[in-house]
């Protein structure tokens, strides 16, 4: 998934990722751009405190002192990405962005119904017409059903899901 909308991404363009965890998924989009030749800015919003309903993630937390940032940095350093972080909730953050500057967006930060929703169609309007939104875990119940009633009938890849915005 990140390598497609890698190829549809503009140089100079501006991806964005909702839910960066440690930063492997970004390294990947990093990677796969330099490999492609293009430079685009990338941003990551993260509170990088996983989901209080993830036992595993609560667990990984205690061990990491409550945040995941410092695993985080270090991977963007391994892998020389460097890209623009927003700490913070994504409702909380979407105001960093102008409308219609993001070329793609990809939605994997908080699962609930509730958050995929609001991710959604607080971010829609920053996305170019004709940018990619997509995210990941489109398996699960509350992904697709948010996707469902915000009227997106997106193209599966993998356990990813694409839209292109009108």
């Amino acid at each position: 998934c990140y390598r497609q909308i890698a190829k549809e991404l503009p140089a100079g363009g501006k991806f964005v990722e909702i839910g960066s965890w440690c930063g492997r998924s970004l390294v990947c989009m990093s990677e796969t751009l330099k490999d492609l030749g293009k430079s685009v800015e990338l941003h990551s919003v993260d509170t990088f405190k996983g989901e209080a309903t993830d036992e595993a993630q609560t667990e990984f937390l205690k061990e990491n002192g409550g945040s995941v940032r410092h695993l985080f940095d270090e991977t963007m350093r391994e892998f020389g990405a460097s890209p623009i972080v927003h700490e913070g909730c994504s409702a909380e953050k979407v105001h960093d962005f102008e409308e219609a500057s993001i070329d793609a967006l990809f939605i994997d930060g908080e699962h609930s119904y509730y958050a995929v929703t609001r991710d959604i169609l607080s971010y829609t309007a920053k996305v170019k017409s004709g940018g990619i939104i997509a995210g990941h875990d489109v398996d699960y119940p509350e992904i697709k059903r948010a996707l469902a009633d915000v009227g997106i009938r997106p193209e599966i890849v993998g356990r990813c899901w694409m839209y292109q915005k009108p």
